[in-house]
């Protein structure tokens, strides 16, 4: 049986504020020479040699998280149970975390990986600057290679919680082109909470710079490097000091999965599938649902515009 003492856990950091909290959580839990810490840039090279790790190793399965995912070990162990149920065409079982930007349920820095079939992944992670989505890529060609993923709606940590500015900023800037959809609602969030947690407004600050970039895009921490520098400077922003150690213990991260409440308008827009629980993903389905989430998103605009012309109707009477 898949346990989580018995799998090989793989953090993936670019230098986020968050590495070494994640890491002591998960070290908490685990044996520490079953977890191991990469640093690498661009995202394909970190995939590409977390890939590689997985498959030099005598584990049967790794779960691959993102340094800036803080994890909820109850939800990783409810995740890590599901691949003793899975068919082998299952090569990827993916959680759930709580964004803080994007304020729903959503399928970010997590993911299991069967390590045997990692081998035949390696060779179609996509290059830099190929793919906004390099994992997200990654997983369609193997669904054309005719392997399954099962997303589930087990919450397996926090996402970009006590992020450094200048990461916010960048994220939020491809958050921008990548979640054209509901960057209007996530704003109207941001600025309502912008006076209580500065992180927001460094998003509205990006989000407002990316609506008149047209440049290429890459997922690399120098990305818009100087330009940042400028801006803080600019707006005098001065940026966070290192997060220290023990700063997030399993009860700050349990208080959060207890206390949140997603967005309903934006998680039936980005992620209606959370409410429907687990569902596999072949290449049948995933196109099924994308032309699923897109009429989602319509009949939602179209529940909006409707309440407007109600109000409006009522003001004109």
């Amino acid at each position: 049986m898949i346990t989580s003492q018995n799998i090989l856990w793989v953090i993936r950091s670019a230098g986020e504020r968050t590495v070494d909290a994640c890491k002591e959580l998960i070290e908490a839990s685990v044996p520490s020479d079953h977890v191991v810490l990469i640093n690498e840039r661009p995202f394909s090279a970190a995939l590409k040699k977390s890939f590689q790790l997985c498959t030099d190793s005598t584990f049967e399965w790794s779960i691959h998280i993102d340094a800036d995912v803080l994890i909820s070990m109850k939800g990783c162990e409810e995740l890590i149970a599901k691949v003793n149920q899975v068919d082998t065409t299952v090569f990827s079982v993916q959680g759930v975390t709580i964004d803080k930007f994007i304020p729903i349920y959503r399928t970010a820095g997590n993911g299991m990986y069967r390590n045997k079939v990692l081998k035949q992944a390696l060779s179609l992670i996509p290059n830099d600057g190929e793919a906004l989505r390099p994992e997200g890529e990654l997983i369609d060609r193997m669904l054309k290679k005719g392997y399954q993923k099962l997303r589930t709606n087990n919450i397996v940590g926090v996402h970009d919680y006590e992020q450094y500015y200048r990461d916010i900023y960048r994220k939020v800037f491809l958050h921008s082109k990548k979640h054209l959809n509901v960057l209007g609602m996530a704003s109207n969030y941001w600025l309502d909470n912008a006076t209580m947690d500065r992180d927001y407004t460094i998003a509205l600050l990006a989000s407002r710079v990316a609506k008149y970039y047209e440049g290429p895009l890459f997922l690399t921490p120098g990305f818009q490097k100087e330009e940042i520098e400028v801006l803080f400077h600019l707006n005098d922003i001065q940026e966070k000091g290192p997060l220290p150690k023990n700063s997030f213990s399993k009860k700050n991260v349990s208080t959060i999965v207890e206390n949140f409440t997603a967005n309903q308008d934006l998680q039936q827009k980005k992620y209606p599938e959370y409410y429907t629980a687990e569902f596999l993903m072949t290449l049948k389905s995933a196109s099924t649902r994308t032309r699923s989430a897109l009429l989602t998103s319509i009949g939602s605009e179209l529940k909006r515009s409707g309440k407007k012309l109600i109000h409006k109707g009522k003001l004109d009477n």
